[in-house]
């Protein structure tokens, strides 16, 4: 989308709880294949054993809050996306955002488009402050919990494993001496083509978890795979990744190479995913270097794109620009370009499972 007004992210958190899971465990468990740790690369997760998906993401949007002085009564959109259960059914997590905040003159909504859905809030915070002078400030915010029985975050799926976590930005007209970021560019491509990768072959169900009570998106992968191939859903990844990475670069009035961004961060997918699809298509476009910060925390759903913007707060000088990119189911693929603004930090630095893990895959 084209950016109708200046936006800034005056703050932005990833919260990962204490408890971990390891790759190692999971192969004694008999949760994970052998032959699938180097193809994944993970080597931990991070494991919600106390806390819903709802109370991370207060933990998150409250330290954004704080780190940015700003009240939660002043908040014009809390815009809440999510990919698995909430802990209650029939029930709007954004409402209980905004009661447990104070911000009780925002709009709580929820954004479900699986794992891009932090990008589609995104989107939709910006069109919202550009369409209405009351909403000055929106808070964005994810959260999930892959929790058994029914989500075995090891193996419900194939080239992915999913750590619980929450994230949370805040987003508003741009304010160069206050923003931690300027937002320079925000671009979805879909390919709806391939939706049936994560429906498959059953007929439509008729309640959650059908039907045998558990999350298996490898059945509808595998029904995708037999029909098309692989090699399909591979070209079509490195079609919308260079359009995306070209898009953003465009948008953010950028070169490919002369000014070209200091970090392209990659999803949290599997190590061989990005290795075969991601890094070759971004190599196409631009020679700039590519971050996986995955390692230790998994796949986060939604969070991933929130999460993304996180790691580059320690990592950019001011007017160093980064590029996030993300994909999700259905499938969307996008890109949020953002430029460092100030120094400004309100807390130290505390070290995460991605800043343990950070690699440059190339």
């Amino acid at each position: 989308m084209r950016l109708a007004t200046e936006l800034g992210i005056a703050a932005v958190e990833a919260y990962f709880p204490p408890a971990r899971e390891s790759a190692r465990q999971a192969l004694a468990q008999g949760r994970l294949d052998p032959d699938d740790v180097e193809d994944l690369g993970y080597r931990e997760v991070p494991v919600a054993t106390a806390e819903a998906p709802p109370e991370m993401a207060l933990r998150a949007a409250r330290t954004v809050l704080a780190d940015a002085g700003w009240p939660g009564d002043g908040l014009g959109l809390i815009a809440h996306s999510w990919m698995y259960h909430q802990g209650h059914d029939v029930w709007s997590a954004p409402h209980y955002l905004a009661s447990a905040l104070g911000a009780e003159r925002a709009q709580p909504i929820g954004v479900q488009q699986v794992c891009n859905g932090a990008v589609a809030a995104l989107e939709v915070a910006a069109t919202r402050i550009a369409a209405d002078p009351a909403v000055d400030r929106a808070l964005v915010t994810t959260a999930d919990r892959f929790t058994p029985p029914a989500f075995d975050r090891w193996n419900a799926d194939y080239s992915l494993v999913y750590g619980d976590s929450a994230t949370a930005a805040l987003v508003g007209p741009l304010d160069e001496g206050r923003d931690l970021f300027r937002l320079r560019a925000l671009v979805t491509h879909s390919a709806p083509r391939l939706e049936l990768l994560h429906r498959g072959e059953l007929p439509f169900g008729p309640a959650p978890l059908w039907p045998d009570q558990r999350v298996d998106i490898r059945r509808a992968k595998k029904s995708y795979l037999s029909r098309h191939g692989l090699d399909a859903f591979t070209t079509t990844t490195r079609e919308m990744v260079r359009a995306v990475v070209r898009d953003c670069l465009a948008d953010a009035g950028l070169t490919a190479d002369a000014d070209r961004p200091a970090h392209v961060v990659l999803p949290r997918l599997g190590a061989k995913t990005l290795r075969q699809a991601w890094v070759p298509a971004i190599a196409e476009v631009t020679s700039a270097p590519t971050l996986s910060v995955g390692h230790r925390t998994g796949h986060l759903g939604p969070g991933d794109a929130l999460a993304g913007i996180a790691d580059l707060v320690d990592r950019l000088a001011p007017g160093e620009s980064g590029l996030v990119l993300n994909a999700g189911a259905g499938f969307a693929y996008s890109g949020v370009l953002v430029t460092r603004l100030t120094a400004r930090r309100t807390r130290p630095a505390a070290p995460t499972p991605a800043d343990e893990a950070k690699e440059e895959t190339r």
